[in-house]
């Protein structure tokens, strides 16, 4: 893999000899183990050659330098987008970040008849969805703009003061809208734009 060599000496593993050793050595325990069949979770895979299910975590120096990895042996080139991340590693049997990446959503309008698109609905409060939920059975949503906001407290403000303009919150992880299947413009607004 010489791409992935040329990125590793540029870059850098680690602090020291031993760190440089145990970060090689992970990185070759996992491309052993891919494609991954049944698929596995991306924490799983690193507990289960580290002990640590966060070691290859994608905002970590381990995960960028696995998701290369990966994407040097599919001959791909290296994703940038976090979804692209995902549906790239996919492709190898390796699940990131199902369960513990969400969205929330408020007053988002709706036109289809899946289960989540009757979770938003239904609920007159905001929905929390996983990436699980979103990739599944995404819903189809009606033509609105859409309002992104990162803090749950702005999603909070706007539900207490009963706004009804269509609000998704990412939870401090702006990256999180990326996966959602929203064909609307999206727009981050401050608290004070959001909840007059």
């Amino acid at each position: 893999m010489p791409q992935l060599v040329a990125r590793m000496r540029a870059t850098g593993v680690g602090e020291d000899d031993t760190e440089i050793r145990y970060s090689i050595a992970a990185l070759a325990a996992a491309l052993r183990r891919i494609p991954a069949q049944p698929p596995i979770p991306l924490a799983k895979l690193a507990h289960d050659i580290t002990g640590d299910p966060h070691y290859f975590d994608l905002a970590t120096r381990n995960g960028v330098l696995f998701v290369a990895a990966v994407a040097e042996r599919v001959g791909q080139t290296e994703p940038a987008r976090p979804d692209f991340v995902r549906a790239l590693l996919s492709t190898v049997g390796v699940i990131a970040d199902r369960l513990s990446a969400t969205v929330l959503l408020f007053n988002v309008k709706v036109v289809g008849d899946g289960p989540i698109d009757r979770r938003l609905r239904d609920s007159p409060a905001p929905v929390a969805l996983t990436l699980l939920d979103l990739v599944q059975h995404p819903p189809v949503l009606a033509p609105q703009t859409l309002t992104v906001v990162e803090n749950p407290s702005v999603l909070e403000i706007a539900f207490t003061a009963r706004v009804r303009q269509p609000i998704a919150c990412t939870s401090g992880q702006l990256r999180a809208i990326d996966a959602c299947p929203i064909p609307t413009r999206c727009l981050a607004r401050r608290a004070s734009a959001v909840c007059r």
